[in-house]
């Protein structure tokens, strides 16, 4: 193991995924890097805790534990393991998802190369089960963009370490949002400096499981993006709040002029 002497603290929100959460906990345990705090947070879900003690019992890991009841929803639990939280450097990890052994150990190099940043983000593999293997669906591979992030999300919530002065600055999820709450987190987080990429594929994330964030998924969530946009728009600079105005005034020039390309092939009929 590599211990470089700053705390790390990996922060998991779970709700009755027992299996899947066994995976993402076996993947804390497995990482070079140390010392890491782990902190799970249970929102409203079956007992977990003893199998977590028991799978960890023979590992250095902290760990920190707490139960949500009743349920407070994704937003409240990632704001109580913030809470919880003492590390100098935090990662979020979903449940559902995992990251490998090198994962914490090359961001974390990033940051101490590039002291200036506020974070650091690897590559992130999409997955699918496909009987007992997984099959790679799409690769979040983006350089970092102020601009790009205001219409899409290429950050999954496990791909970024941060530093905690972002919490310290304030920095919280809003729990009035159900889905795009880790969006809105990074556009708060990015205000207090710049991410770097670390272009390397050391994250997972299962779309079978959830997906929302995906490009080319189906389902519409037009009214959770309109929640999103509402918590977002505050915490955007001058430059990023032109470039969503012509974003969204190219969208509605592209969507006149299929409108009139329709109107012109009916008329061929």
């Amino acid at each position: 193991m590599i211990n470089n002497n700053v705390l790390i603290s990996v922060l998991i929100r779970t709700k009755n995924r027992p299996i899947l959460l066994n995976r993402a906990v076996e993947s804390v345990l497995k990482q070079t890097y140390r010392p890491i705090e782990l902190i799970v947070v249970n929102d409203g879900g079956l007992e977990v805790k003893s199998a977590i003690e028991k799978q960890i019992e023979n590992s250095d890991i902290l760990f920190k534990y707490k139960d949500l009841h009743p349920s407070k929803g994704r937003s409240a639990a990632a704001n109580t393991a913030i809470e919880m939280s003492s590390g100098e450097l935090i990662c979020f990890l979903d449940d559902d998802d995992w990251i490998a052994p090198e994962h914490l150990n090359g961001l974390y190099n990033a940051l101490k190369d590039n002291p200036e940043k506020i974070g650091a983000y690897s590559d992130v593999e999409s997955v699918e089960k496909n009987g007992d293997e997984y099959k790679t669906v799409y690769v979040y591979s983006d350089d970092f963009d102020k601009l790009k992030i205001i219409s899409e999300n290429f950050l999954p919530i496990h791909s970024v370490l941060f530093k905690r002065k972002a919490i310290s600055e304030g920095c919280r999820f809003d729990e009035n949002l159900t889905i795009y709450e880790d969006w809105n987190f990074w556009l708060q987080v990015i205000n207090h400096g710049d991410l770097i990429h670390v272009p390397q594929r050391t994250a997972f994330y299962r779309i079978d499981e959830s997906g929302v964030g995906l490009p080319g998924t189906n389902k519409d969530f037009t009214s959770d993006y309109i929640k999103f946009i509402k918590s977002s728009i505050k915490f955007l600079n001058n430059e990023q709040l032109v470039h969503l105005f012509k974003s969204v005034k190219l969208l509605d020039n592209c969507q006149n002029l299929l409108t009139d390309k329709s109107k012109e092939f009916d008329e061929l009929l």
